[in-house]
């Protein structure tokens, strides 16, 4: 009897359980899609590729990816307005550890005032020059200048803190 109903029955109760999940994800993609789209987001900010799918799967979905930033992001994805900032847990080769230190600064003593105030408060022996251009590269320091400008600028920074 058991060998029987496994044939047919295991099969159907994996069914209305997918087909349950599929539901649910669909109801919140149809009536939150700024939060559904944030979470995919955050849950595969570890692949690249599935965090590019989904970015384009926002662009298709009307939903703006605002750019990375020291002063307004998070680790993970966030709704800001009608759009997703994009977190700085995704950018690639910059860890979470560094990000903490970050994070920390800003929450400490507010927003970051210019390229200096943020050399200054942010312990560039834990956040080193590889984070730092990583950062630059993602456009999470692009409020302080231009790529040129702040790549230029990460020697003088880092050997200043040492």
């Amino acid at each position: 009897a058991f060998e029987y109903f496994a044939n047919y029955g295991f099969n159907r109760a994996h069914a209305t359980d997918y087909a349950t999940i599929v539901c649910q994800t669909a109801f919140l993609k149809a009536h939150y899609p700024l939060e559904y789209m944030a979470a995919s987001l955050t849950v595969e900010r570890g692949n690249l590729e599935k965090v590019a799918r989904l970015v384009a799967e926002c662009r298709r979905l009307g939903i703006e990816v605002l750019p990375p930033d020291v002063n307004r992001s998070s680790l993970q994805f966030t709704v800001e307005g009608d759009g997703i900032r994009f977190g700085l847990g995704a950018i690639k080769n910059v860890g979470d550890s560094a990000l903490e230190v970050i994070l920390q600064a800003r929450k400490q003593g507010g927003p970051f005032a210019d390229l200096d105030d943020f050399a200054d408060r942010v312990d560039l022996r834990q956040v080193n020059k590889r984070v730092l251009e990583c950062l630059i590269k993602a456009g999470g320091l692009g409020r302080f200048g231009d790529h040129a400008y702040l790549l230029s600028a990460v020697d003088r920074l880092v050997a200043a803190s040492q």
